[in-house]
């Protein structure tokens, strides 16, 4: 016992003075380009495993004023430790850019889904109310307000259910939406009197009192919330070929890619005629750096835990093989397996 907690200490110091820098991730695609930022499917060079890693300029940041939110969004994400919320493994920066490292939702957001499908039929919009309920209630006990609740910042995992991400911190990655999707549809009793009921003022609308009053409404009579949600089936499951497959997010625009010149900024146009003036001091983004280093059971956190993915031969052409033995594997016509962290 003492020769394996001494050596579960070893790692914790280990991975404690070990510096992250972007060169640990390999792109994978980009999967959207915000105001400011870029995020992007990602695989870490050392456990393969994939993320979402977001990259903000910090020029960007300073001259937008927004310092403050970004560095609210990694207090958040970092003390959240619940299944409603996008999970932060890393946060570090360099010179140019700052770095969040977080779940990859191969789902997509929720506004991609509501494109595609144009209207929500009445059960699954019941569905995804309650759990949007339950994550907002998480979020409100940890002591935090989304200020930002809209579909492009809930995403939909693998098993359908959802998470909440962007917490005040970049703009959409669409800039309008046709105003087909704003349109009415047809609505039972039930649930236009929810609607009317949340679009009231803060001191008459239906939650005022907390999330039970807005779980007891008839709209989510079918809704059994003693149980856990996210233990139970949703009704849209999305589709999901292999482990680095994108095809649930809509595609970038490849004018709004970024350019290396965008990551890393020119030589006429850095931070060091901020600092020099004084608007902002050197320490701006002090303690921004974050690792989570201990796993559900409170041991030191080295890697995430893997999920074994099958997957044919005919997949997408994007995954790659991992080593050789894959390939001989696949020669033989045995079933290809990946890892997915969760």
């Amino acid at each position: 016992m003492r020769k394996m907690l001494c050596q579960k200490e070893s790692n914790y110091i280990r991975l404690r003075r070990a510096k992250m820098d972007k060169s640990m991730f390999v792109k994978i695609k980009t999967l959207g380009v915000g105001a400011f930022g870029e995020v992007c499917l990602a695989r870490k060079v050392d456990t393969n495993a994939l993320y979402a890693t977001k990259t903000l300029r910090k020029k960007d940041v300073l001259l937008r004023n927004q310092v403050a939110h970004v560095k609210a969004e990694r207090d958040i994400l970092a003390e959240a430790d619940n299944e409603w919320v996008v999970r932060l493994y890393y946060s570090f920066q360099d010179k140019d850019n700052l770095y969040f490292v977080m779940d990859y939702i191969p789902g997509g957001d929720m506004m991609s889904l509501l494109i595609r499908m144009g209207v929500f039929p009445e059960n699954l919009a019941r569905f995804y109310t309650a759990e949007l309920t339950c994550a907002v209630e998480s979020v409100h006990k940890m002591g935090f307000i989304h200020r930002d609740i809209k579909p492009d910042n809930i995403l939909i995992d693998r098993d359908g259910h959802i998470k909440l991400t962007d917490f005040g911190l970049c703009t959409g990655f669409r800039w309008t939406h046709d105003s087909k999707y704003y349109q009415s549809a047809k609505l039972t009793p039930e649930a236009s009197d929810l609607i009317i009921k949340l679009c009231r003022g803060p001191e008459d609308r239906l939650g005022k009192n907390g999330a039970d009053e807005i779980k007891a409404h008839p709209f989510f009579k079918t809704i059994d919330f003693s149980s856990d949600l996210r233990r139970q089936s949703a009704f849209y499951i999305p589709k999901i070929a292999h482990p680095t497959d994108t095809s649930n997010f809509d595609p970038v625009d490849p004018d709004k890619l970024w350019s290396d010149d965008d990551k890393e900024g020119n030589r006429n146009d850095t931070l060091n005629g901020w600092y020099k003036n004084g608007k902002h001091p050197e320490h701006a983004f002090y303690e921004f750096t974050f690792r989570r280093f201990f796993d559900d059971n409170g041991y030191p956190y080295n890697n995430p835990k893997p999920i074994e993915y099958e997957y044919s031969n005919s997949h997408n052409s994007e995954q790659q093989s991992d080593d050789d033995d894959d390939d001989e594997q696949a020669g033989r016509g045995v079933q290809n397996r990946d890892l997915v962290y969760v």
